[in-house]
């Protein structure tokens, strides 16, 4: 009986431990979803690099176990530069390095995407003939492994040198510059790595697939980019920033495959303030559309979009360091919880969706369309973002005591997911 009972137990951890590329196997493109061996949607979601020529010893092979094992991450973004003291001041180095990192994410199971970090010069173009000889190496070198990834540029944009507001700009478009690079770099690829996916930036710094719309590559396993800012880029239009989700509809909704291949918490410049309601917001939203995302960013960088405060951990850290939620900032903690607490219903058998409730507020008393049962909860934020409730409840209404009249955030859990809705109190 006792060997019956090991053979058993042996059996499940390898059912239940498997790693993702172990469960998923070579991706492939359906339609507008991202696809596992069999053809079954999966979503990806986990974190990018910063700039490997600006944290290079922070990315040991403990940080590549620690998000494979901690944060339990499908993929991992790997992003070199082409410029700002990256590829371009030691291609040898830094694409010996790549390789190593690229070694460790596939020991540990995780979905590798090798990030040409194009940012300025915002036309690709311009860094043509080293992103040849990268994705001529890489490729050759990696593209026969089943979990690797090509993003091809970064963020296209219409600054040439300088910064946004006093630089030199060019309408750099999708038609006119971006395709033109991609139908250049892509045909190297597939000489090496016949079917894997390939990632390709769309204009204003990787914010409009929409303008693939009519004028896609001519490969089924390409994909296009979505890149937001959750404190930026809200689901409305304003005057600063139009509807980024709209864009990405817009996209999907022409058959077209999105990956939201950067995102951040906080501000566009990947600092300032976090906005957890809009960024949850955000990610109910991929996971319904089935688009994957990588985090904005694995560091100890001084600005707040990044994972770790500044100088807790180095490369002589340990795996448990680098899970260590006291070792983040606000950003870190939050992804960290979200990846190893909210479950991709597309990754994952067994996990119920929550109810698709809708919510109605007359005076006082919020009415849900279905029952949730005991042990579920609400939560109420303001539209700063700022948590005014948060208790449990059950059943099909809940009594809004002491609160002024206003606009806001409900968030009801059930489970393990979540339906946002705002709403108003008169």
């Amino acid at each position: 009986m006792k060997r019956i009972i090991t053979v058993i137990l042996l059996l499940g951890s390898l059912v239940w431990g498997q790693t993702p590329v172990e469960k998923y196997g070579k991706l492939q493109i359906k339609g507008t979803n991202l696809c596992d061996q069999n053809g079954k949607p999966v979503q990806l979601r986990g974190l990018s690099t910063h700039g490997i020529q600006w944290f290079d010893s922070l990315y040991t092979e403990n940080a590549m176990q620690a998000l494979a094992q901690g944060w339990k991450c499908d993929i991992v973004r790997l992003s070199l530069y082409a410029r700002s003291g990256g590829y371009e001041t030691n291609p040898t180095y830094f694409t010996n390095r790549v390789d190593q990192l690229i070694e460790w994410a596939t020991k540990y199971g995780m979905y590798v995407m090798i990030d040409w970090h194009q940012l300025v010069p915002g036309d690709p173009n311009t860094d043509i003939v080293n992103a040849k000889k990268y994705f001529e190496y890489m490729s050759s070198k990696h593209g026969a492994k089943i979990n690797v990834i090509f993003e091809i540029c970064n963020e296209p944009n219409d600054v040439q040198s300088g910064d946004y507001l006093t630089g030199t700009k060019v309408d750099v478009t999708w038609d006119y510059h971006i395709k033109p690079y991609a139908d250049q770099i892509i045909p190297i690829i597939r000489k090496h790595s016949p079917q894997n996916i390939i990632v390709v930036g769309t204009p204003k710094w990787a914010s409009r697939p929409n303008d693939v719309i009519g004028n896609k590559v001519n490969d089924a396993q390409v994909m296009y980019t979505l890149h937001f800012y959750a404190a930026s880029h809200s689901f409305e239009y304003n005057e600063w920033w139009p509807s980024y989700m709209d864009n990405m509809r817009e996209a999907i909704s022409a058959g077209l495959p999105v990956f939201a291949t950067e995102f951040g918490t906080q501000e566009a410049t990947g600092d300032g303030s976090n906005n957890f309601v809009a960024s949850k917001q955000w990610l109910d939203s991929l996971a319904k559309y089935n688009v994957s995302w990588c985090n904005w960013n694995f560091s100890d960088d001084y600005r707040t979009g990044a994972a770790f405060k500044e100088n807790a951990v180095s490369g002589t850290s340990s795996v448990a360091d680098f899970s260590n939620t006291a070792n983040m900032k606000d950003a870190g903690k939050w992804v960290y919880e979200y990846l190893r607490k909210s479950v991709s219903i597309t990754n994952h058998a067994g996990i119920n969706q929550a109810p698709f409730l809708s919510m109605a507020v007359a005076g006082k008393i919020l009415s849900l369309s279905a029952a949730v049962p005991a042990g579920s909860s609400i939560a109420l934020f303001d539209l700063t973002g700022r948590k005014i409730l948060d208790r449990e409840i059950a059943g099909t209404s809940v009594t809004l005591s002491n609160l002024a009249k206003g606009i806001f955030i409900a968030e009801i859990m059930v489970g393990k997911s979540s339906v946002v809705q705002k709403i108003r109190i008169d």
